[in-house]
């Protein structure tokens, strides 16, 4: 009956949690809707804002204008996520993946930008998660409470039964503590860090085009004629079986003759 009672007692306060955290969730978002526009804007415009950037120009050197932008990189501590490079024919293309600390955004792209013999594409998005912040930190607080009561009701309880049911609670609490965790440390990084998606190419002129167009034609023709070089080499064995047969053939006809030859001199004589 008293392990009942405490089964009980166990469910309604985890009941009780779980209303009150949704009730926490629900007068925080009801608060941020009735503050005054200038306390939200405050709020938002001091560590809620993600930024997302992107810039698509034309270069006349690319080599100068990836040295300019690692150098910058370097500089300013960005992070660099991916850096690729395609050619074709026709031009040469870099683009490169960075996170930049939010404070150097507009003047590393307006710097970049001074590079750009014409601006293709210039785009920043901006999104308030200033809500979705709020509600994290009030859930993950009430968890982290949850989390305190289990404790103390396992320091108390003496039933086996009451302890293993406790610690499966206070583990599935601390794995959600976790993700909560985990979750606002990405969140506070993408709002330290803007991510900004950097593609600039140059365009290949006619002259170098056919320049290469030759060399391509000429590098092939030396390929092809050491691949042939390698063919012949390789069948070097089929050679030599086929001078030991030229050979004993050869040297078979030639007794052949001699023989008919002496016994064409017998007869006539």
């Amino acid at each position: 009956m008293e392990y009942k009672y405490n089964l009980f007692f166990i469910i309604g306060l985890l009941f009780y949690s779980l209303l009150s955290c949704t009730t926490d969730m629900d007068t925080a978002a009801s608060y941020a809707q009735t503050m005054s526009p200038s306390i939200q804007s405050d709020l938002s415009h001091n560590a809620t804002i993600v930024k997302e950037g992107s810039i698509v120009f034309k270069t006349k050197d690319i080599e100068e204008t990836g040295s300019f932008i690692r150098n910058k990189i370097d500089t300013l501590e960005i992070i660099l996520v991916s850096d690729q490079q395609y050619s074709t024919e026709h031009s040469i293309r870099n683009d490169l993946v960075v996170q930049v600390p939010i404070q150097f955004l507009d003047s590393f792209m307006d710097n970049i930008l001074h590079h750009a013999h014409s601006v293709v594409h210039k785009q920043i998005i901006s999104k308030d998660v200033g809500e979705e912040k709020g509600n994290s930190e009030i859930y993950l607080k009430s968890q982290k409470e949850l989390e305190e009561k289990f404790i103390h009701l396992l320091e108390k309880t003496k039933n086996i039964g009451e302890i293993i049911e406790l610690e499966n609670q206070l583990n599935i609490v601390r794995q959600k503590i976790y993700e909560l965790e985990y979750s606002a440390q990405n969140l506070k990084q993408r709002i330290s860090y803007a991510s900004l998606t950097i593609s600039y190419h140059q365009d290949i002129p006619l002259a170098k085009r056919f320049g290469n167009k030759i060399k391509s034609g000429v590098y092939t023709v030396w390929n092809n004629l050491m691949l042939f070089v390698i063919f012949v080499v390789n069948l070097w064995p089929f050679f030599v079986l086929f001078t030991i047969f030229y050979y004993w053939y050869w040297r078979r006809r030639k007794i052949k003759i001699a023989k008919a030859k002496n016994q064409d001199q017998i007869i006539k004589k």
